[in-house]
């Protein structure tokens, strides 16, 4: 394995296996750089207690301006790396970067420059791609957008879901990583080699991003997407859900709405244009009829705020709402369809 001196960026899941791996296989890692609000979904250990269990030093930097912690930045310089490996980690300000001597480069969850940004998995998922992979690049003061090192390709199946995309990429991760480090970065000539991203103008050019996980990703309107398209809508977030409302309305007017999240849909095409938005027996199953009635899915699993996932038969054999005579209207919204901010 390369000589070379590695300090290693991570936060979350992703890049643990990668992380242990490289220790394991005698990669010179010499320091860990985590975060303190490290959290973990797929794994009974933060990267924090791996590196402690493997003897690798840390550091736990806190907020976004660690360029101005003298301690870390005194850390930092004690370790001497050639290399920094930056995997699902902030961004690293350029006062940081030049601290590496030879290369500061970040595994990045896509094939760039397609899906810069923050959530690749997800809106590979949601924009229907068929592969998608991972993209080694040399660090610059721009969010992926350096200089290309290595790619790789990892096929996305029919009805991935974000969490089995999400494993795949962090299996494929674990050799990718090792390749680039021993099989690039150690010759001298490694930046012979590198690829210049392509340049858009975006005021005029549609470039696909990737931007976080928050409100805007979900206001969307559901009754114009197809059957396939609200489904990988779904799958990109099974993670998290996609938020939704159920509108209950009494047989006076009065109103009652609830929050809650779909976790998973089932493809089940209209024979004709159907006029309700929404339709259940109230006992097995319930119906979103999209695409203007012509498309449906049918929802398997749901969540009501404060409560556990669950199957769609379980929530309503709790859920009174959809059988109860005294209610002639109930429906399930987007979030744009109910004005929610």
């Amino acid at each position: 394995m390369t000589k070379d001196r590695i300090v290693f960026f991570a936060n979350g899941d992703f890049a643990i296996d990668t992380f242990e791996t490289l220790v394991n296989n005698g990669s010179n890692i010499v320091g860990l750089v985590t975060c303190a609000n490290d959290k973990v979904n797929y794994h009974k250990k933060t990267i924090r207690e791996v590196a402690e269990e493997l003897r690798v030093p840390y550091y736990t930097i806190k907020g976004d301006k660690f360029e101005e912690d003298d301690f870390f930045i005194d850390w930092l310089k004690r370790m001497n790396a050639d290399i920094f490996c930056v995997i699902s980690f902030k961004k690293l300000p350029k006062e940081i970067i030049k601290l590496a001597k030879k290369c500061a480069f970040n595994v990045h969850a896509s094939l760039l420059p397609f899906l810069r940004g923050a959530a690749p998995i997800n809106w590979a998922i949601r924009l229907g791609y068929k592969e998608t992979g991972l993209t080694a690049f040399v660090l610059s003061d721009k969010i992926d957008q350096g200089d290309i090192i290595a790619n790789t390709k990892v096929k996305i199946a029919t009805g991935e879901k974000y969490t089995t995309l999400y494993k795949k990429l962090s299996n494929a991760c674990v050799d990718f990583t090792g390749r680039v480090i021993e099989n690039v970065l150690q010759h001298d000539d490694w930046k012979d080699n590198l690829i210049a991203q392509p340049s858009w103008n975006l005021e005029t050019e549609y470039v696909a991003d990737a931007h976080k996980i928050n409100t805007k990703y979900f206001r969307c309107h559901w009754f114009a997407f197809n059957s396939e398209k609200m489904q990988s809508l779904v799958n990109s977030v099974d993670n998290v859900g996609l938020p939704c409302k159920i509108i209950c309305e009494d047989n006076y007017g009065d109103e009652i709405a609830f929050d809650a999240k779909i976790f998973e849909v089932e493809i089940a095409h209209n024979d004709k244009p159907c006029l309700d938005a929404c339709e259940s027996d109230g006992k097995t199953y319930i119906k979103l009829n999209i695409r203007y009635g012509q498309d449906a899915v049918l929802i398997k699993k749901i969540q009501l705020a404060g409560k556990n996932v669950m199957s769609v038969k379980d929530f309503l054999n709790g859920f009174k709402y959809f059988r109860d005579e005294d209610y002639q209207y109930v429906t399930i919204m987007d979030l744009m369809e109910y004005g929610d901010e």
